[in-house]
């Protein structure tokens, strides 16, 4: 492993029980992983000969995910067996120390063409998890390096009232009731379909979220009217939904009923337009930012958006204001007898 002291790299493991602790001499963390890896390939450690090698890329990949499971978590670990998908397709029966910072160019852009920069994104973050993975275990990898897209500011949409009615009207019972749970309440649709009954308390109206991507994912959101009627009519003992419907079926639903009506926006964006009412209803972001479980206030401040009536209303606030301060007050008439 390496770590940092002060802004050097310093790097410990174990050869044949004895602890080796150096300083990596560098602030570069990649430089620090190569030389962990060259230090423990050193012929004072009894190894001799060059790094070793573990085959086809795929095979390399599946080694690493089998190796890391137990030290990242799930979500982390789920992500990686996505995009090990995408690049052990790319890559097919190449070996890792043939990879060149041309195969990983090739791989950007045809990778693009399927997704966004942020997608492509995550699974270069996994391919260069994997890469340092290889150097920390002494295997044979290529001498590439894995640079993220610049990513914009994200596809967040507004929901409008107007298209809520019609989506609430078109969408089936399931669709329905989870869009309602995730516009009432701000909830990730991850969140939702974790949801037990356990954690819901319909006398007390509120709903307990015991996990998530972060520990500020933690958290009791109070229920509206309308969450606590939809949430009151699937209770049970066990999950809320039902697990035989994945969440990727809901996902094909609520697609179809955009489509079917001519909208663009995504089921997570119920999500951003709870926030966005909540900042326009006069919330204050450190309580919205307790509600949608985020880790900071600039994170909050991402997910509201006011709408364009919103804004409209401001400018007339404006111009009211600016009509009521230029105003000429009018002068009392004094009659001297």
């Amino acid at each position: 492993m390496i770590y940092k002291r002060g802004r050097t790299y310093w790097y410990q493991f174990q050869i044949n029980g004895r602890r080796i602790r150096e300083s990596a001499k560098t602030t570069n963390q990649q430089v620090a992983l190569r030389r962990e890896a060259a230090r423990r390939l050193a012929p004072s450690n009894g190894w001799q000969g060059s790094a070793r090698n573990i085959g086809t890329f795929e095979d390399s990949f599946a080694e690493f995910l089998s190796s890391v499971a137990a030290h990242v978590k799930p979500r982390t670990h789920q992500r990686y067996r996505f995009s090990g998908k995408r690049l052990t397709a790319h890559f097919e029966a190449r070996k890792a120390v043939q990879i060149c910072n041309r195969d990983i160019e090739d791989f950007k852009r045809l990778r693009l063409q399927e997704c966004s920069s942020a997608g492509t994104n995550r699974d270069l973050a996994a391919l260069r998890a994997f890469r340092n993975w290889c150097l920390r275990m002494g295997y044979s990898v290529g001498d590439f390096h894995v640079r993220l897209l610049r990513e914009g500011s994200g596809n967040m949409r507004i929901v409008s009232y107007e298209e809520e009615r019609a989506y609430m009207e078109t969408a089936d019972k399931l669709v329905r009731d989870v869009a309602t749970i995730i516009i009432e309440c701000g909830l990730r649709p991850g969140e939702v379909f974790s949801l037990e009954g356990g954690h819901v308390n319909l006398s007390g109206k509120y709903v307990r979220i015991l996990s998530g991507k972060t520990r500020f994912a933690r958290r009791t959101v109070p229920l509206t009217d309308k969450a606590y009627g939809v949430l009151a009519s699937i209770w049970r003992s066990g999950k809320l939904f039902d697990g035989s419907v994945p969440h990727q079926v809901v996902m094909r639903r609520h697609n179809a009923v955009c489509k079917r009506l001519g909208f663009d926006f995504r089921l997570y964006d119920f999500r951003h337009t709870y926030g966005s009412r909540m900042a326009m209803a006069g919330v204050d972001l450190m309580t919205l930012r307790e509600l949608m479980g985020h880790s900071s206030i600039t994170i909050t401040q991402r997910y509201c958006h006011p709408t364009p009536e919103h804004k409209l209303a401001a400018v007339a606030k404006l111009v009211e204001y600016n009509e009521a301060a230029t105003k000429k007050p009018q002068s009392d008439l004094t009659v001297i007898q």
